[in-house]
């Protein structure tokens, strides 16, 4: 991971957010994925279902 906030945000999720560990693995693998529109739908999909466990 190369931008050091969101690696900050994705440990900060892993420690904090219940299902934290499910979630961080899944945006991950997501940002991993090789077609451009299907990563852009997985990642904002993961993104998105941080915020809720998250509760913003």
């Amino acid at each position: 991971m190369r931008d050091r906030a969101l690696a900050d945000a994705l440990d900060y999720v892993y420690h904090n957010v219940e299902k934290g560990p499910m979630l961080v693995a899944g945006f991950q693998k997501a940002l991993l994925e090789p077609l451009p529109d299907v990563r852009e739908v997985s990642v904002k999909n993961y993104a998105d279902m941080i915020a809720v466990w998250a509760g913003y």
